[in-house]
């Protein structure tokens, strides 16, 4: 029986080792992905940019108002390559937060290089200029996702290392 087979079985029946053994392999996946992301984006070129609006906009409609979520809604233009854009990505890091947790928003959105009163820093990636944020990542969020990463690198190793050998 090969490895994708017993997977296959192992999640077909429901064991609970196989579906740690998957979301390890998820977890992993997916960690690397966002710091290889965050790690290019250090590279990205700077300009900067004219902030149009900074506010802790509505996620989604509810039905009371403690169903109600929220994000850091941001606009921005700034000019790259002699072309002038809008941008609306405030960083790397897409927070989406309950009525009680609009605070981690507000201190978010501290982040912002202000330049001047009107004026902020922006990072823009110099291949697709589209594609900017208010806010680069930093070495602790780079740290913390390296750690994340390593969860499953140890399970892995020592825990679901069953399906590998």
């Amino acid at each position: 029986m090969s490895v994708i087979d017993t997977i296959y079985d192992g999640v077909i029946n429901g064991d609970k080792q196989t579906w740690l053994f998957i979301i390890a392999i998820y977890t992993l996946l997916c960690g690397l992905i966002s710091l290889i992301v965050q790690i290019r984006i250090l590279n990205w070129a700077e300009t900067p940019g004219t902030l149009v609006q900074s506010k802790v906009g509505t996620w989604s409609p509810s039905v009371s108002a403690d169903e109600v979520d929220f994000y850091a809604n941001v606009r921005y233009n700034y000019t790259a390559a002699d072309t002038v854009y809008e941008g609306h990505r405030l960083s790397p890091w897409t927070v989406i937060v309950s009525t009680n947790l609009r605070f981690i928003l507000r201190w978010q959105m501290k982040g912002i290089t202000h330049l001047s009163t009107d004026e902020v820093m922006v990072f823009y990636k110099p291949s697709n200029p589209k594609k900017s944020y208010l806010i680069k990542p930093g070495k602790i969020g780079i740290a913390f996702t390296a750690g994340m990463v390593l969860f499953p690198i140890i399970y892995l190793l020592f825990g679901g290392s069953a399906f590998l050998f």
